[in-house]
């Protein structure tokens, strides 16, 4: 089975929230009362999953807590770009916590993108936090925040790397507000804080538009001694009563690119020379009929 699904043998219900994407391949067998069986081969695909887009890594090397009525951000740069539509966080204990995201402006925490304001519970380890799908773009800053009503409740990763800003502020009264301008004191750290959701598909390329083959024929022609100019004619009628599909001097050359004539239909063609002196008589007809490419 894919990872992280299972079957209930009793009921044959497959459940459960895939975590990888591929094909898992199984057999599938039922046998009825007489012990007759059978079986068949049969597949299931996983297209998508939740996968973290931005955020701390997962491990747990915690250094300390975060305080109770503190609103606090992390600096993290997107690792692809997506939808975020869930907030993780990692907690020692239980406790409430509100969460949020803001984008980046030169490193300081800027314009909120997205919240949850209302309080909600956690326990101890991850807990996933439904969150408003929020894009965000590979290789661009963006900031976690989240506030506490318990000690200690968030974990630190790591006391040397990532960006950590932070404002005393009462829990049980906060919104989350624009922090740009506001008066935070800031250190070295990363909480345990994730955004997961899906990541923004690449798109096939355009629909190419068929040209038929065919529509546009060079005609061509030996050169004329004397000559200086050249005139082509082409017609749907070998009398040269029917439409003109080109019909006018092209200059002293022997070749001249025809477009818009029509698979299945048969064209004619004739050519005369000139100088200063006046026009030759017109050369043999000849027809060409245009069709498709073998």
């Amino acid at each position: 089975m894919p990872a992280s699904l299972t079957l209930n043998t009793a009921t044959g219900l497959i459940s459960g929230t895939p975590s990888s994407v591929g094909t898992s391949n199984f057999t599938a067998q039922v046998t009825d009362s007489l012990s007759a069986s059978d079986t068949q081969a049969l597949s299931i695909t996983i297209t998508d999953v939740p996968q973290k887009l931005i955020g701390t890594d997962d491990a747990d090397n915690a250094a300390g807590g975060a305080g109770a009525n503190f609103f606090q951000l992390n600096r993290f740069s997107a690792s692809a770009t997506g939808n975020i539509t869930e907030f993780r966080i990692k907690s020692k204990t239980n406790a409430n916590v509100k969460v949020a995201i803001y984008a980046d402006s030169g490193g300081q925490p800027d314009a909120l993108l997205n919240a949850v304001n209302t309080s909600t519970p956690i326990t101890s380890g991850w807990n996933p936090i439904s969150f408003p799908t929020t894009p965000v773009i590979s290789g661009t800053n963006y900031w976690l925040a989240f506030i506490t009503d318990t000690n200690d409740s968030i974990t630190n990763q790591s006391a040397t790397s990532g960006t950590f800003a932070y404002m005393p502020v009462t829990y049980s009264t906060f919104t989350f507000p624009n922090p740009a301008g506001t008066g935070f004191g800031s250190a070295v750290v990363t909480r345990f804080m994730a955004g997961y959701g899906t990541t923004t598909p690449t798109l096939p390329p355009d629909v190419p538009t068929p040209i038929s083959p065919g529509t546009a024929i060079t005609f061509k022609w030996s050169a004329s001694t004397g000559a200086t100019k050249y005139w082509l004619q082409v017609n749907t009628s070998a009398e040269f009563t029917g439409a003109n599909m080109f019909n006018a001097e092209v200059g002293n050359v022997t070749s001249q690119e025809v477009t818009g004539l029509s698979l299945g239909t048969s064209y004619y063609w004739r050519v005369k020379a000139g100088n200063n002196t006046g026009w030759s008589n017109w050369s043999t007809v000849r027809s060409v009929l245009v069709n498709t490419v073998p």
